[in-house]
C-alpha cells in the first residue's frame, strides 16, 4: 500500500488532536516518518501510539517500540518509565487520537471522495456491492471497503475486516484518492465505529440494513451493539447526508425515532421507498420499488425476501444520491455476483447447491427461508459455529436450522482456539428433540456427505464462511474454501 509523499511535523498532529492531548513530555521538534500501533512495525523516527485492545495492550509494548527506534510515544494510560530523549503524548482516547493521526498523515483522504457507508448485521456486503454496479453505471470511478474485498480503483486487496483498522484504512482512502475515485462505498462494522476507526470522514448517505444478535463477545448486549451502529447517523454524515432506515426491523425503526430526518424502505405501505417482491422468487426477488406513488419496475438476479430489502435500500440510497431511476435499474437488473453470498456452486443435474457467509441466526434464518421459498424437495443444511465469538448464538443457530431444514449437518467452522467439539456441544444445545439432524466434525467431510445424499431437485446450503478461503485452527489459518470443496464433491458424485 502506498504512503504519503510528504512528511510532517509532530507539532502538526497536536494542533489536529487539539483537547484531545492531555499532557506532553519531552516535547521536541520531530518529524513523523511513519505510524503505527504495533511495535514489531516501528522504523526510525516512527511515532507508535499504544492502544488498550480487547487482547493486548500497546502499553506493555511502549518499551519495545523505544529499542526499535521509535521517538514519539502517544498512550492512553500513565506511562511509569520515561526515557529523556523521546516525546509523549497522552491523549483522551487512543483509538480516536490514533485514527485522527492516520487521516493526517495520509493528508485526509475522505476530504477528496464522496463516502458512502452501510452497516447493519446483515446485507452490507451485498448492498455495498449494489451500490458500487449502480455508481459504476452512472460513469462515477468508485472504490470499495467490504468483508470480501477492497478495492482502490486501479488495485484490489483481500480483506482481513470489514473495516480495516485506522492506518490500514486511511492508506486505501489515499489510494483510492490517487487512482482517481470520485466515490468510496464501505462497509461500517460495530467494532470500527466503537473504535472510532473512520476518525472524522463525513459521509455522503448511510444504510441501515437491520441488526440481530451478533457480536455479543465484544459489546456484551444488544443496546451496546446498537448504540455503536448508531453512531455511523448520529456523528459521522455530512450536514446534508442522508440516512436511509430499514423501516421494517425494530431496531431500524427505533433509529428512525432517534433521528431528526430519515428516509425509510421497506415492505410497508408508509415506506418512503417500498418494494413489491417477485411473484416467482426463483427468478427474482423483486418486481418493482413505489416511491411517490411512482413505479420503478426492475427483475433482479437475487433471490429470497432479505434480498429484496437489499435492492430497496440501494434504490432508495441512490436515489437520494440524484441518480437518474432508469441507471439505478439498469443497474441493478443485470446480474451481479456477490462473493459468497447466496453464491451458487453449477452442477448438470436438477440439485441447486449455494454457498454463503451467514453466520448468525438471523442470517441463517434469512438464507434458509429464501431456499424454502424454492419449493425444494429436500433442503439441506451444513454449518458450524466460529471459535472465540458470541456463543449465544449457537444454539439459536441450531434451532433455526433444524426447524427450517430437512436435515441438519452440524460441523466445524473456524474452531480458532476452542474445541470443535466443544462449538458443536453448544449448537446441539438449541435443536429440539426429534429433528432430524447428524453430526460430522470434518466440515470437508460434512459437505461431501450433504452432496453426496441430495437428491434430484434438492437444495443444499453451505453456511458461516462464504466468501473466506481459510479456516482457522489453533490460531492457523489452512487453505480452505467452501465453493471448491462443493464443486470438487459434485465432480466425485457425478451430479
Amino acid at each position: 500500500m502506498k504512503k504519503p509523499d510528504k512528511f510532517l511535523g509532530l507539532k502538526d498532529y497536536l494542533d489536529i488532536l487539539g483537547e484531545e492531548v492531555l499532557e506532553v513530555v519531552n516535547y521536541a521538534k520531530r518529524t513523523v516518518t511513519h505510524v503505527t500501533n504495533n511495535s514489531k512495525n516501528i522504523s526510525r523516527g516512527s511515532l507508535f501510539i499504544a492502544i488498550k485492545g480487547s487482547e493486548s495492550d500497546g502499553h506493555n509494548f511502549i518499551s519495545d517500540a523505544v529499542k526499535r527506534g521509535a521517538e514519539i510515544i502517544f498512550h492512553e494510560m500513565a506511562v511509569q518509565v520515561k526515557e529523556k530523549d523521546i516525546t509523549y503524548v497522552m491523549v483522551k482516547n487512543a483509538y480516536y487520537a490514533y485514527a485522527v493521526i492516520c487521516e493526517k498523515y495520509f493528508d485526509n483522504p475522505t476530504k477528496k471522495l464522496k463516502l458512502i457507508g452501510i452497516t447493519g448485521t446483515n446485507g452490507k456486503t451485498t448492498s455495498a456491492y449494489l451500490i458500487r454496479s449502480v455508481l459504476v453505471e452512472a460513469g462515477k470511478k468508485v472504490g470499495l471497503i467490504s468483508t470480501v474485498e477492497y478495492s482502490c480503483g486501479e488495485t484490489l486487496y483481500s480483506a482481513d475486516r470489514t473495516t480495516p483498522e485506522a492506518y490500514e484504512l486511511q492508506s486505501l482512502f489515499y489510494e483510492m484518492v490517487q487512482n482517481g475515485c470520485e466515490y468510496a462505498v464501505m462497509e461500517v462494522s460495530s467494532h470500527a465505529l466503537s473504535q472510532h476507526r473512520t476518525g472524522n470522514a463525513r459521509y455522503e448517505a448511510a444504510l441501515f440494513t437491520n441488526l440481530s444478535g451478533d457480536h455479543l463477545d465484544y459489546h456484551k448486549d444488544m443496546d451496546n451493539y446498537f448504540q455503536a451502529k448508531t453512531r455511523l447517523f448520529t456523528e459521522c454524515l455530512t450536514h446534508a447526508g442522508s440516512s436511509i432506515i430499514n423501516q421494517d426491523d425494530y431496531y431500524g425503526s427505533q433509529l428512525i425515532g432517534i433521528l431528526k430526518h430519515t428516509v425509510t424502505y421497506g415492505f410497508g405501505e408508509s415506506c418512503a421507498y417500498r418494494v413489491i417482491s417477485s411473484k416467482d422468487p426463483f427468478q427474482s426477488c423483486t418486481e418493482c420499488i413505489v416511491c411517490n406513488g411512482a413505479f420503478a419496475e426492475l427483475k433482479t438476479s437475487l433471490l429470497g425476501r432479505y434480498n429484496a430489502y437489499n435492492v430497496a435500500g440501494v434504490f432508495a440510497l441512490c436515489s437520494e444520491l440524484g441518480i437518474d431511476k432508469e441507471i439505478i435499474v439498469r443497474a441493478l437488473s443485470k446480474k451481479i455476483v456477490v462473493p459468497g453470498r447466496l453464491d451458487r456452486v453449477y452442477c448438470k443435474s436438477d440439485i441447486l447447491f449455494f454457498v454463503d457467509y451467514a453466520h448468525t441466526d438471523d442470517a441463517l434464518e434469512r438464507a434458509l427461508c429464501a431456499m424454502r421459498e424454492l419449493n425444494p424437495v429436500k433442503l439441506i443444511s451444513v454449518f458450524g459455529c466460529g471459535g472465540n465469538r458470541d456463543r449465544t448464538k449457537r444454539p439459536r443457530m441450531g434451532k433455526i436450522s433444524a426447524d427450517l431444514a430437512d436435515l441438519t449437518i452440524v460441523t466445524s467452522d473456524n474452531p480458532r482456539k476452542e474445541l470443535p467439539s466443544d462449538i458443536i456441544k453448544d449448537i446441539l444445545e438449541g435443536i429440539p428433540a426429534g429433528k432430524n439432524f447428524c453430526v460430522i466434525e470434518n466440515r470437508r467431510d460434512a459437505i461431501f456427505e450433504a452432496v453426496k445424499i441430495a437428491e434430484s431437485k434438492s437444495v443444499v446450503l453451505i453456511a458461516g464462511k462464504g466468501h473466506e478461503d481459510y479456516q482457522e485452527i489453533n490460531g492457523v489459518k489452512h487453505h480452505f474454501s467452501d465453493k471448491k470443496i462443493v464443486a470438487e464433491a459434485i465432480t466425485f458424485y457425478g451430479k
